[in-house]
């Protein structure tokens, strides 16, 4: 059963995505965690219905972040988005505020803010399992 509690990181640090998945499980989301943006595609390609959130390090290498974000709108136009992006990003993130359902938080954040912007996006997972 879909409880819109689903969401999908992609972050290349392991003690990042450690974190952040602790973070969102102990508040009792469904969290699961990959480190490349190669990865999150293949995942989403397969069933992006499966989630109800991305969370995405705006500084991975392997790929210019605009690009990877534009083509995600492409292709999961539904699918809200959350990029943690660090200062260095000021230049792609002033080109990303005009897409729809892209959200940007400035790192480093810290596990309430996460959670707070989380909660604004998607139900608690409280409220989900309620609403069913």
């Amino acid at each position: 059963m879909k409880t819109g509690t689903d969401i999908l990181i992609v972050e290349n640090q392991h003690d990042i995505r450690f974190a952040l998945t602790l973070s969102l499980q102990s508040a009792g989301y469904h969290v699961v965690a990959v480190e490349s943006m190669e990865a999150a595609t293949t995942m989403l390609d397969n069933d992006s219905s499966h989630f109800d959130l991305l969370i995405v390090d705006f500084q991975l290498e392997t790929m210019r972040c605009t690009r990877f974000a534009a083509q995600l709108r492409q292709r999961h136009a539904d699918l809200p988005i959350l990029l943690l992006v660090g200062t260095r990003c000021k230049k792609e993130i002033a080109q990303l505020h005009h897409i729809e359902k892209m959200h940007v938080v400035q790192k480093p954040l810290d596990r309430q803010q996460l959670l707070a912007t989380v909660r604004h996006l998607l139900p608690t997972p409280e409220r989900a399992s309620t609403s069913d």
